[in-house]
């Protein structure tokens, strides 16, 4: 009889135990969540998109090369064709057998009017969808254009037109615009004479650049 009631309280010891470990257990798990507000919701950084606009890497690289090699400006640039081709008609048609196989080797391009900073400027926004064109410091009282220096936002807007990359485009105009609304008079920054003819030289009469122009 005692050796019953020894397992049957050994036994009700072990429940409490086990409802012991488990209510503290919850407990703890209730207070290490805090279910986010809307304001905390709506500062988290979307980073989802469908699968159909996701960079298609899947494939080979294909060489393009930048600039006048007889002026010894040319740079060579290794991008996954379907990154480019999906993007710019351009890459699209020159990579057609037709076209390709009128070239030394058919995966090979050059582009020996373009500016090399402006196609990695082009490279950064295919696979990042960003524009590294801010200054290091941001609070700068500088008045200079924002195509001066690396990369070279005017030229940019002449590549975009020639490569009919939409996207594009609209990225560097909107640059553009940006840089003309800084927080600041002090730090806003306009298109300098120069931009404005490259873009002029570079582009037809209606590009949509030229007509931002006139507005900023």
């Amino acid at each position: 009889m005692r050796s019953v009631r020894s397992a049957q309280q050994t036994h009700n010891m072990a429940d409490s135990s086990l409802n012991y470990v488990y209510m503290h257990a919850s407990k703890r798990k209730r207070l290490s969540y805090n279910v986010p507000d809307e304001t905390q919701i709506s500062a988290i950084k979307e980073t989802r998109l469908p699968q159909s606009e996701a960079l298609r890497l899947d494939c080979k690289t294909i060489e393009i090369r930048v600039g006048s090699e007889e002026e010894h400006l040319q740079r060579s640039f290794h991008i996954h064709e379907f990154a480019i081709c999906d993007r710019s008609p351009f890459f699209m048609n020159a990579m057609k057998p037709d076209w390709a196989e009128n070239r030394p080797d058919p995966r090979v391009i050059e582009l020996p009017e373009d500016d090399p900073a402006a196609f990695a400027l082009y490279m950064q926004w295919i696979y990042t969808r960003k524009l590294p064109v801010l200054p290091e410091d941001e609070n700068s009282s500088s008045s200079a254009s924002p195509s001066d220096g690396f990369p070279t936002l005017a030229y940019a807007a002449v590549l975009a037109e020639r490569l009919l990359d939409n996207e594009f485009k609209k990225a560097i105009t909107d640059a553009y615009v940006l840089f003309a609304r800084g927080p600041t008079l002090m730090t806003r920054r306009y298109p300098s004479n120069e931009d404005i003819r490259i873009i002029y030289e570079g582009t037809n009469e209606n590009a949509s650049i030229r007509k931002l122009l006139l507005d900023i």
